[in-house]
């Protein structure tokens, strides 16, 4: 997992915000979540936050379009092939760095969308930029701001909701299969019945009331869901890149991680490895169709 990497693209002007009234969030490891335990780094100083069109492609963003509202919250977690998509598109992004003690935006007023991405705690953890967060998601859904949710933050769109987020089972790290719900519409969103994602989560989420559950996985029930037509929310990465895999089982702790969880859906890095030779690159047009599907309702 890699800090978010701007590159060259053009960065515009965004409204100040007030500084986060608590101290500096740092995950203890003891608090830590399976596939997030390796180390937490900041993002260089040198990288300017804010308004961006997408990732380190060199572009300028859409003058016409508002910025989705991205919520980071690992330095090790960044928005990956959401991004790149974005970036391709000219749709700007602008990424808030939860994690560092960066103050969430107060309103979705002058944002096209909202963008959770995942993070090292749980849903359950008492922390600020948590409930903000969840009061975010609902504003948005009361006002027909499209809500996109990645693992944690798809666990964060139950809990706005009035579901729960409780652990599963077992833990799932790697390349899971998964099914959609008969029924459910699901092609919709995933432009097919079946497919393999990228998983590193230990925490599930049930189905919040009025939602319509979209796919299942052997070891999770709940893979995604829906709100109406706009929102969307993932238990797995569809946002992954080659790049983010290779951090996160390249480090000490994500290897001892996975040597310590002895289930069949929890694969070796050296599974992880061939696997995602093999898969990567249905994975990215999956996302690719998601994240299609997920912008043609941004707000204007």
């Amino acid at each position: 997992m890699v800090p978010f990497a701007t590159g060259s693209a053009k960065v515009t002007a965004r409204p100040s915000l007030p500084p986060r009234p608590d101290a500096r969030y740092r995950p203890r490891q003891d608090r830590r979540r399976p596939g997030f335990d390796a180390p937490l780094r900041e993002a260089p100083s040198a990288q300017p936050r804010g308004c961006r069109a997408g990732g380190g492609a060199v572009a300028t963003p859409r003058a016409d379009v508002k910025p989705v509202a991205v919520i980071q919250y690992a330095g090790n977690d960044g928005p990956g092939r959401f991004a790149d998509y974005m970036a391709a598109r000219r749709l700007p992004l602008c990424v808030f760095q939860a994690w560092n003690g960066e103050a969430l935006p107060r309103t979705l007023d002058g944002f096209g969308g909202l963008c959770l991405l995942g993070g090292p705690m749980s849903v359950n953890d008492d922390l600020a930029f948590l409930r903000e967060s969840e009061a975010l998601i609902r504003a948005a859904i009361g006002d027909d701001v499209p809500v996109l949710g990645h693992c944690l933050g798809g666990q964060l769109m139950s809990s706005a909701l009035g579901g729960k987020v409780t652990r599963a089972a077992q833990p799932e790290i790697g390349w899971i299969d998964i099914s959609t719900q008969p029924d459910s519409n699901a092609a919709d969103w995933f432009d097919c019945d079946a497919f393999s994602i990228f998983q590193w989560h230990a925490d599930t989420f049930s189905v919040p009331a009025g939602a319509r559950h979209l796919a299942a996985s052997a070891a999770c029930e709940n893979q995604a869901f829906a709100c109406g037509e706009l929102h969307l929310a993932m238990q797995f990465h569809c946002e992954i890149t080659i790049e983010k895999i290779d951090d996160w089982i390249g480090s000490e702790a994500g290897r001892a991680e996975i040597a310590a969880c002895a289930v069949a859906s929890v694969q070796s890095p050296a599974q992880i490895r061939a696997l995602t030779r093999e898969r990567i690159a249905a994975s990215l047009r999956t996302a690719d169709h998601i994240y299609q599907r997920w912008t043609r309702n941004l707000r204007l």
